[in-house]
């Protein structure tokens, strides 16, 4: 599981949608309205942003990545992986399958 913000609502659909599409992930959570606070280049920020949790494999997490800094605004995206470690044998088959390539046919485990 990836945990990303990006700028506002549009952004994160924008993305959710390339991801989806590319069965890279096969669920994108988009939680618009959360308030950050950080620090960034020495001064403090306060800044609405929209919370994305997107579910994937493992294997895919590079490529992810790749095409978030491609697709991003922000200099340094939050991009943070949670390992599943547990989950509901149904959700997770359904998981490995929507992220299994059209094209070969392979699973990417």
């Amino acid at each position: 599981m990836i945990y990303l913000t990006a700028k506002d609502e549009s952004q994160a659909i924008s993305i959710a949608e390339v991801l989806v599409s590319r069965k890279m992930v096969a669920c994108a959570n988009i939680l618009p309205g959360a308030l950050s606070v950080y620090e960034w280049k020495g001064r403090l920020f306060r800044e609405k942003e929209c919370v994305m949790v997107l579910k994937t494999r493992v294997s895919l997490v590079k490529a992810v990545e790749k095409h978030i800094r491609q697709m991003h605004s922000y200099e340094c995206p939050c991009f943070v992986v949670y390992a599943i470690s547990s989950g509901s044998r149904d959700y997770l088959k359904w998981l490995g399958k929507a992220t299994q390539s059209k094209k070969r046919g392979s699973k990417r485990n």
